[in-house]
């Protein structure tokens, strides 16, 4: 018989919130800011194994974001008082259980986004990690490491736009750097 998940209780969390030139401005509730539409800061970790697979996490189904899909970039908000690293490296572990030094994180890129829904900065780092995975079953319901030909067909249920996008960038990031 199938164990029934049971929505957890999340802490409202204080994040940072910045102007258009993600200067920090201040902090504010995680709702707070949903509500008055306000600048804040993201933190991803796109982590890959040293046989070139990338993990990717199956996003619990209560959540907010991507409810059940599958995620490349581990991650979430810049609490109040902490660096896009400092975020990445906490995402990192609360999700996955997954503990790196500071030295291993590289960093890819920033990006601004503006939309209708949401206005945020997000920083993305890469990672290479062959340790052992400890999924938070709060927010996470499953993972899996997949090589990289096969990101777009080893499942049939959803695959976040934006995690295949980080990949894309993941891609350019390297090439860049290898005709340096």
């Amino acid at each position: 018989m199938a164990k029934k998940m049971k929505k957890p209780k999340f802490k409202e969390s204080v994040i940072t919130i910045v102007d258009k030139n993600d200067k920090v401005v201040g902090t504010a509730t995680y709702h707070g800011m949903k509500k008055c539409y306000l600048w804040h800061r993201l933190s991803s970790i796109l982590v890959f194994n040293s046989k070139g697979q990338i993990l990717f996490q199956k996003r619990a189904p209560w959540l907010h974001t991507k409810p059940n899909q599958w995620e490349t970039r581990i991650g979430g908000h810049v609490d109040a008082k902490e660096t896009y690293r400092q975020a990445a490296l906490r995402e990192l572990q609360e999700e996955m259980g997954i503990k790196i030094p500071t030295s291993k994180l590289k960093f890819i890129t920033k990006i601004k986004i503006n939309s209708n829904k949401d206005k945020f900065f997000r920083s993305l780092y890469t990672c290479i990690y062959d340790g052992k995975v400890k999924i938070d079953p709060d927010e996470v319901t499953a993972y899996k490491w997949v090589d990289l030909d096969k990101v777009k067909t080893f499942t049939k249920e959803k695959i976040s736009i934006n995690g295949l996008k980080a990949i894309n960038t993941y891609k350019q990031w390297q090439k860049k750097k290898h005709n340096n």
